[in-house]
C-alpha cells in the first residue's frame, strides 16, 4: 500500500492494547511481537493513542494546525486545559474507531477527527456564535462532513464520529454545569 511517497505493509499490527489503558500488557511480550512482525515485513502498526498526533501530508498538518490556532486558545481559555484535552483525546479515538466502517486496504490518521470533536463541543454550547460567526467555518464544516469530502480522499466518517462525540460531549458537559441553576464558570480573557 503507498500512501504519496510511504509504503506500509498491506497487514498491520494491530497495537491498541500497547496504550496500556484499558488492557495490560507485559512490555517484553509486547516488544517480541514488534520484532516479529518487523521480521516478517509488517512496518505498519495501529494505535489509537497515536493516530491523532499524525497526519499524512503537509496539507493535512497545515489545515489542522491552522484549525488548532484559531479555536485551541479560544477553547483552552474559556473551558481549561483539562477539559480541551478531553475532547481531543475521546473525540480523536472515536474518529479512530471509523477505520472499521471504511474497510480493509484504508490508511487514515490525523487529528481532524479530534478537532472536529472540539468544533462540535463549542457549536453544543451558547458560544457556538465563535463558530458560527464567520460563513466559511460553516461551508467548511458541511463540506468535510459530507460523503462529497471522500472524492477528495478526505475521511469525513472519522470527521463525521469525531463532531458527534464533541456535541455529546458538549451538551452533556452543559447540561452537568447548568443543573440546579448553577452557571458555567467560563473562563473570561
Amino acid at each position: 500500500m503507498e500512501l504519496g511517497s510511504l509504503k506500509a505493509s498491506d497487514v498491520g499490527l494491530g497495537a491498541w492494547q500497547a496504550g496500556g489503558r484499558a488492557w495490560t500488557v507485559d512490555r517484553a511480550e509486547l516488544l517480541k511481537a514488534y520484532r516479529r512482525a518487523f521480521e516478517l515485513g509488517i512496518n505498519f502498526v495501529d494505535t489509537a493513542e497515536t493516530s491523532m498526533f499524525f497526519d499524512p501530508t503537509i496539507l493535512d498538518y497545515v489545515f489542522n494546525m491552522l484549525t488548532l490556532f484559531f479555536i485551541g486558545p479560544f477553547f483552552e481559555r474559556r473551558y481549561g486545559a483539562g477539559i480541551m484535552w478531553r475532547v481531543y483525546l475521546i473525540s480523536g479515538f472515536a474518529a479512530a474507531l471509523s477505520i472499521y466502517l471504511y474497510g480493509q486496504g484504508t490508511i487514515m490518521a490525523g487529528a481532524s477527527g479530534a478537532l472536529f470533536g472540539m468544533v462540535g463541543f463549542i457549536l453544543a454550547l451558547p458560544d457556538r456564535w465563535v463558530i458560527l460567526s464567520n460563513p466559511w467555518n460553516i461551508i467548511a464544516i458541511i463540506f468535510l462532513l459530507t460523503p462529497f469530502a471522500a472524492s477528495f480522499g478526505i475521511a469525513y466518517l472519522g470527521h463525521l464520529l469525531g463532531f458527534i462525540v464533541g456535541i455529546a460531549y458538549g451538551y452533556l458537559w452543559y447540561r452537568r454545569v447548568t443543573r440546579f441553576g448553577s452557571r458555567p464558570r467560563y473562563r473570561y480573557f
